[in-house]
């Protein structure tokens, strides 16, 4: 083989490459803004000295999750496909957990959750994260499953790093928007500061409840798209035919009622076992 060809080969795998991972971009784009939207509302209930460092926290354990993520997933994939499949089932039922329990909270004020130290919340959205990026690295190796090892390997960690890069970015900058309004109104652009410091409070505020669809959203798709009876049920449900939307909605009902089932067996079971220790 002379150089020139040996280039060509290489030319031609970056230019497969490139090609697989727009792919892989376009598959994981919806799961990409629902991890923004969940990710940006968990780092906003931070203090303002306490928020990037938070973020920089959260991005440190998502960047983590990635490591731990990338080779689990393509070792499960050799030995044990159908492993990865129970993996997106219990990240799936984990969101239900939480959008219910966050529904729950408005209207149970007292819910321990709201006197969540700046450690755990940290820690929940790292977790948070790994169930998200579980979802992204599955969907990204979806679309690369005929191509040989070394292109798998590499378009789904550019996809997995990049999704970091891309949500974490964005998160730092919408939590910072303050900052930089009271920076135009020291320069004299004071309408336009006031603007963006108002603007960050209501931002918030919708991505709490951004957050919570998203998390309801993603948990019925992986839940319907990965356990028969419920995919069945979710079709069944669906009277208007061919409605993507009226689907989604339906898909994320009966999300939050199988995560109200698991707060109430979590807490039946809560209960039970504080009972036994105390006797």
């Amino acid at each position: 083989m002379t150089i020139f060809a040996l280039l060509d080969d290489i030319a031609s795998l970056l230019d497969d490459t490139a090609t697989m991972t727009k792919v892989a971009a376009k598959k994981t784009a919806s799961v990409l803004g629902d991890d923004l939207a969940l990710n940006a509302e968990q780092a906003s209930g931070f203090s303002a000295k306490r928020e990037l460092i938070a973020i920089k926290k959260i991005t440190y354990g998502a960047i983590k999750n990635k490591i731990i993520l990338l080779p689990l997933i393509f070792s499960l994939s050799y030995v044990y496909p159908v492993a990865i499949i129970g993996l997106l089932i219990l990240g799936g039922l984990f969101l239900a957990y939480e959008g219910a329990e966050s529904v729950v909270e408005i209207f149970y004020k007292g819910h321990a959750k709201n006197h969540e130290t700046d450690s755990k919340k940290i820690k929940g959205a790292i977790k948070t994260d790994f169930v998200l990026s579980i979802e992204i690295i599955v969907i990204a190796f979806s679309t690369v499953m005929d191509k040989t090892f070394i292109e798998q390997m590499t378009i789904v960690t550019i996809i997995a790093f990049a999704a970091v890069v891309f949500v974490y970015g964005i998160v730092a900058l919408i939590v910072r928007m303050d900052d930089f309004g009271f920076y135009l109104r020291k320069k004299g652009y004071f309408k336009m500061g006031t603007i963006f410091i108002k603007s960050l409070v209501w931002i918030i505020k919708s991505l709490k409840i951004i957050g919570v669809i998203a998390m309801l959203f993603v948990s019925g798709g992986i839940l319907s798209h990965n356990i028969t009876y419920f995919h069945e049920l979710v079709h069944y449900l669906n009277i208007i035919q061919h409605s993507t939307i009226f689907e989604m909605i339906i898909e994320s009902g009966l999300a939050f009622l199988v995560g109200f089932i698991t707060i109430l067996i979590t807490n039946v079971f809560k209960l039970v076992f504080l009972k036994k220790e105390s006797l």
